[in-house]
Order: structure tokens, then sequence, then C-alpha cells
């Protein structure tokens, strides 16, 4: 039996799996943050492990499996989020989220240090302040006295898979994100841990994604032996091997954050200068564009507009507004703050506006950041795909099918747990054209710069 983790931004998910990758059960818990702003976002590292562990357990009886029954356990996860530990093991800090933005500062100070050779090294373009490596000097400045007791770094699932196991582990495909690991050298980044002082031994064990440790996993007194203990990568990672991603294809989250991703074949990148680019766990690169005010700004407005109430109103709501807004922008950028509307409207309109605003910026990051062709194909996944009205949207403001995928990161981590990752099947519920109308007064609405 696999137990597959996906350790998202909103929620702990996980799922049962038979050797045949049929799903025998599945459960979830929000992930709870103890800060969250328009700057800092960390959750406790125990009342992580305490969720994991209620899963864990809420799961196994759900599926009426034992622990002992486990031969896998896979885990693909947000990328950035990590946590510092002490010479027992004892978490010093909370773990700092990838939205967390605090470290401008410490951002400029490593642009200046590596400029544009930065992005051979890492899977990011420049080390924005939501890099771990950046953080982690602004945790050194500022914790100077946490920092000097500090022994380990975990990342989200090389936590989980500690206490489960006693291995800190990582692969390639997360650590390229951190800025930790060096993508043109195949290593940890040698340079960048000098500069910053971060030692050596801090740094988790590493193999490519896929590749399994072996080891005997234990909680509440019960234990099993010969666990195949399997990094998956970051989770949209998972989520284009859960829905057989082929080259040249595109996947779209609409999740926490907005992510558009696709392969790349096998020679390395980076590809576009806005593109994050890593090793893809069959065989080659991606590429992916990111942003992260996806969903978070959605559920931000919908809290605004709608407080308490359904996402099925706020999307019903959403369509009785016509497209355009009648003038009624909305920046995700600038979610949380009084600026994210401009122009005067009707609450349908500005309801709309939502849901416009967020597909101009994933338009703007499919042909500027990876540069997407035109004639592409989109499979949507995450929970914002659940809504008919804004894929229907989507359709018209990306000027293209639009597909569902019925794969999530929770088999595509398992597929690749079980070694079947490269025989799964693109496969949708459903798939949306655009209206041709509509994709044209859209095409001219964004031709006139409404979308900047």
């Amino acid at each position: 039996m696999i137990l597959s983790i996906d350790c998202g931004s909103t929620n702990l998910k996980a799922a049962l799996f038979d050797k045949e990758l049929r799903m025998v059960a599945q459960h979830s818990l929000p992930l709870n943050y103890c800060r969250r702003d328009a700057v800092y976002v960390e959750f406790d590292a125990d009342v992580l492990w305490d969720s994991f562990q209620r899963l864990l357990r809420e799961l196994l009886a759900k599926g009426g499996v034992s622990l002992a029954a486990l031969t896998h356990v896979t885990m693909g996860s947000q990328a950035q989020s990590f946590c510092l530990l002490d010479e027992r093991d004892k978490p010093l800090i909370p773990f700092v989220s990838w939205m967390d933005i605090r470290a401008d500062d410490e951002s400029l100070e490593l642009t200046k240090a590596f400029g544009a050779d930065f992005h051979r090294h890492c899977s990011f373009s420049t080390p924005l302040p939501s890099i771990q490596i950046v953080k982690m000097l602004w945790v050194k400045r500022h914790s100077p006295d946490l920092w000097a007791r500090s022994r380990r770094l975990v990342s989200m699932p090389g936590f989980l898979f500690l206490k489960l196991s006693g291995l800190n582990i990582i692969d390639t495909n997360l650590a390229a994100m951190s800025g930790l690991y060096s993508l043109a050298r195949d290593g940890w980044w040698t340079d960048i841990l000098a500069l910053t002082g971060v030692p050596s031994s801090w740094m988790p064990e590493l193999k490519p994604a896929g590749a399994p440790w072996t080891g005997t996993i234990s909680l509440d007194g019960v234990s099993a032996d010969g666990v195949g203990l399997v990094p998956a990568g970051n989770d949209h990672t998972a989520g284009a091997l859960g829905n057989g991603c082929r080259p040249g294809e595109v996947i779209v989250t609409f999740g926490t954050a907005l992510v558009a991703y696709s392969r790349c074949g096998v020679e390395p990148g980076p590809f576009h200068a806005g593109g994050c680019w890593g090793p893809y766990p069959l065989g080659g690169y991606y590429e992916l564009a990111s942003s992260a005010y996806g969903c978070s700004a959605l559920d931000w407005a919908r809290e605004i507009l709608l407080p308490g109430r359904p996402a099925a109103e706020f999307d019903a709501l959403a369509l009785t507004a016509k497209p355009g807004c009648g003038g009624v922008r909305f920046d995700p950028a600038l979610a949380r703050t009084d600026s994210a509307w401009t122009g005067k409207g009707s609450p349908a309109d500005r309801a709309r506006a939502v849901l416009e605003g967020i597909l101009f910026l994933l338009r703007q990051m499919l042909a500027r950041d990876i540069q997407a062709p035109r004639d592409r194909q989109v499979c949507a996944l995450g929970g914002g795909s659940r809504s008919a009205i804004w894929m229907r949207m989507a359709a018209d403001v990306l000027g293209c099918t639009v597909r569902r995928g019925a794969g999530d990161s929770l088999l595509g981590a398992s597929a690749l747990a079980a070694g079947r990752a490269e025989s799964l099947e693109m496969v949708h519920d459903r798939a949306l054209a655009p209206d041709p109308a509509a994709a044209a007064w859209y095409d001219d609405l964004i031709g006139r710069g409404v979308e900047s």
C-alpha cells in the first residue's frame, strides 16, 4: 500500500493507493498558520506534526489499513517553506512559508552578488524575497541566537520524513527551488552557502525525485520496516505526473498560487528569463511560471464581497456581470489592500473582475514568462478548476481549449513511487472550447493593455 502526501499551502492532503494505483481512501486537514499578513507567513512545526499525525490516523482508519501495511511513503510539496532544528531536532523557529516576503534587503544583496548567473544554478531567475536562501539570510541576521543553536535545515516534507523515519531527505527537483542547490553543478551550491554562512552540515540527504530511500517508519508505537521513502518534487511536478503531462502541454494550477507548467525536453535551462526550471522526474526538464496571487487573492476577495458565503454564490454573482465588468478592474497583486479594485461598478462587476483579473495575469504569464504557443491546450488543476463558470471564462480569456484534469499530485506521487508514472495517460473530465466572439473581444480588450 502506498501512502501519498501533498504538503499544500491550504491543506495537508493524503491518500492510500494499492499496487494498481487505485485509490483506497483519501483525507485532508487544513494547514494552520500562526502568522499570515501581507509580509510575514509562518506555521508552527509542532502543530504541523500534530496535524500530520491526525491526518495519518484518520486516513488509515478510513482505509481500514494498518501502518505496517505501507510499502511506500511519498510526498509532493509546496516549495521554499523551511524550518531550522537544534541538535535534538527541536524546531527553533516556525516554518517560514514560500509566501513570506520579508527579506527585501537580503534579496537585493544576493542579486548584486550573483546577477544573471543565479538562474544557471537556481530554478528561479533572481533571488526573490520569497526564495528560501534569501529568508535564511534574514533569519541569520535577525535571530543570531537561534541561528547559532541551529544544526539542521528541513523542508516541509523533509520534516515529516524526519519525524516518521529519522531521515532528513529532499529531492533535487525541490532543492533546486531553494537557492541552496546548483542545477549547473548537480549538488549543493557551495558558493552561496559560503557567502551566506549556511553550514553544509545542515543540508538534507539528496537524490533525484522518485529515487527512494529505505527506512523504518513509526507512529503511535507501531513500526513498518523496509518502507520506500520517495520525495516526489514540488507539488506542481507531482500534479503534472498525475495527469500524464507530455512535452509541449501546459498544465495550469488554480491553487493558492497560480502556476503554468510545461515539460521542455532534455536540454537544460534556463529557458526564459521569467520562467522557473528544474529536473523532471522522468528525465529532461520542466519550466513553470508562478504567481502568489491565485486563489489566495480570490479567497480574500470572496470574503470582502460575500463574507461567509459559499464559493458557488460568488461564481453565480460574477456570472450576472458582463465581460469587461463595466470598467472595473482587479489587480491580484494588490489583494489584501484597499487598492485591489479600480473603477466603479456593482458587486457583480467587482466579483467578475476578480476572476478576469486572475485570468489576465495567467495569460500574461503564459505569453511572457514561458512563451507558450498560442495554439496550446491547457489542462486545469487545483481548487479553482472545479468552478465551471471560471473555467468557461478561462477558455475565452486564454483563447484556447481548457480541460479539467482528472489526476492530481497524490496520484502523481504514487505513480512515481510505484515506478509507473511514465505510463499514466492525460485524462480529463471535461473540456471547454473558447467562444470565438468572446475570445476576440478579450483579445481586443487585452490588446489595449487592461491586464497591466
